[in-house]
């Protein structure tokens, strides 16, 4: 995970929704540590998730689930910004 890669514009939008995913997981009670949820969400930036609402499911429902979604013909995306690569997650 390299932060270097992104703007500090960027770094503060990962941090916000950090922050309300943690609060979110905390107050469900989903076994996901903060490590895993700062993984999960690098993985699916590095491969070109942006936007909030697909960083936030990246972080909850995994990053490879997310960024195959944002492949050509699915439901989130023209692909366009994704590399077409199948992303392996471990549970923590």
């Amino acid at each position: 995970m390299a932060t270097y890669r992104f703007t500090a514009e960027e770094l503060e939008d990962f941090y916000q929704v950090l922050d309300s995913v943690v609060c979110e997981v905390a107050d469900r009670g989903i076994p996901l540590t903060v490590y895993e949820m700062i993984a999960r969400l690098f993985t699916a930036a590095e491969h070109g998730v942006a936007h909030p609402l697909r960083l936030r499911e990246a972080i909850l429902r995994g990053a490879a689930d997310v960024v195959e979604d944002l492949l050509p013909g699915r439901r989130y995306g023209d692909g366009a910004d994704a590399k077409p690569v199948r992303l392996e997650m471990r549970a923590a």
